[in-house]
């Protein structure tokens, strides 16, 4: 079933609801599932006159071959289901010059039959990772005018390191919730392959890079693995807190303007460990830093680091085991590498991994990555 095909279909199954639409658009982007943007015949009770529908399929939408269970559908829905109702949101303080709410869009309907997700639509929404790539941080030119941009980005920050460190507390409260996404096995073993069992491939690609280290880098999949296998050490996590499921509008951050970032694409939610989100999204800003110069990703991740708050020094390692390992095994991979950038990358990697492994503090006070140690309990 090609595009066409699947458009027609999910317009086809929306005719004769109360979600029934006069146009419906299809949103670019994702590798999995399709978006579109809906506009209602009629308004929803809460006033909702657009929303965004998410559809999923048995395949992948980018690699048909790669075939996929309905069940992450299933875990996403009820994931929004249960964070629509959270107590909870991310922001800055009254004292900040930049105002923004960090949450979920709130869920309106899931059609298990069609699989289709309705959720709350952000006008002119784009990823994090697009609005970092694009021009929105360069409103004009100089140093002068970019070191002016710094308290923009440092809230941005700020507010998603208080959505994540409330997230992480609310979520270790979740009893049903758990027992929902401990069946989304398939995202936990898919987390741990690509971030850590691929160091056993790339430990081939690179030996020259990583052959002395390939105890290490060997103990440390080893340890996670078993990690895993505790599930008194593991909550649920969103599994996948890459800057491009974050989205914000695409447009100018402004003083004095309330902004919303939602926090977006819960199928690969599962039982894990906290750091993991932590980690997640700090090596996507860190790797923008150092690789793209993309200095208000940087700023980003301080803010976001000193917002997440106390931390054990044994935690703080574990991300940056989570940080080097993910360097090495993905972002040597990115779309937006350079090929002559690669050994570079997994160098770097190597290094945060052997040097978290050892838990050598005074390495990383050297460097970016001090912030994740700045408020150890």
């Amino acid at each position: 079933m090609d595009t066409s095909e699947i458009d027609a279909k999910v317009l086809e199954s929306l005719q004769g609801t109360t979600l029934a639409c006069s146009a419906l658009k299809p949103i670019s982007g994702g590798t999995v599932n399709w978006n579109y943007h809906a506009t209602l015949v009629k308004p929803l009770e809460n006033g909702f006159t657009e929303v965004l529908v998410k559809h999923g399929e048995r395949h992948m939408k980018t690699r048909p071959e790669f075939k996929l269970e309905f069940l992450r559908c299933q875990i996403e829905s009820e994931c929004y289901k249960s964070l629509t109702h959270r107590p909870f949101t991310g922001g800055t303080g009254a004292t900040d010059s930049f105002s923004f709410t960090v949450r979920t869009p709130e869920f309106i309907h899931f059609d298990e039959e069609n699989l289709n997700q309705f959720l709350e639509y952000l006008p002119q929404g784009t990823t994090l990772k697009s609005y970092l790539f694009g021009d929105h941080h360069l409103t004009s030119s100089g140093p002068e005018s970019s070191v002016s941009l710094e308290p923009q980005f440092q809230q941005l920050g700020k507010a998603i390191g208080t959505w994540l460190t409330r997230f992480v507390k609310w979520a270790a409260k979740q009893a049903e919730l758990r027992q929902t996404v401990a069946k989304n096995a398939e995202a936990q073993r898919i987390r741990h392959w690509v971030s850590f069992l691929w160091l056993h491939d790339r430990i081939k690609e690179y030996p020259a890079i990583l052959g002395d280290v390939k105890g290490v880098l060997e103990e440390v999949e080893q340890a996670v693995a078993a990690e895993l296998r505790d599930e008194r050490k593991l909550q649920v996590i969103h599994g996948d807190l890459a800057i491009g499921n974050i989205v914000l509008p695409d447009a100018p951050l402004r003083q004095h303007d309330n902004i919303p970032v939602f926090i977006v694409d819960w199928e690969m939610a599962e039982l894990g460990v906290p750091t993991t989100d932590l980690g997640h999204v700090v090596v996507d800003l860190y790797a923008l830093w150092m690789y793209k110069s993309i200095k208000p990703a940087l700023w980003i991740m301080q803010g976001l680091v000193n917002a997440y708050g106390e931390v054990t020094e044994e935690s703080a390692f574990r991300t940056a085991l989570y940080i080097g390992s993910h360097l090495i095994c993905l972002i040597t991979v990115s779309d937006w590498l350079p090929a002559d950038q690669v050994e570079e990358v997994v160098r770097h990697g190597r290094d945060i991994v052997v040097h978290a492994w050892k838990k050598d503090r005074s390495w990383f006070e050297k460097g970016e990555l001090r912030c994740l140690f700045h408020q150890i309990a």
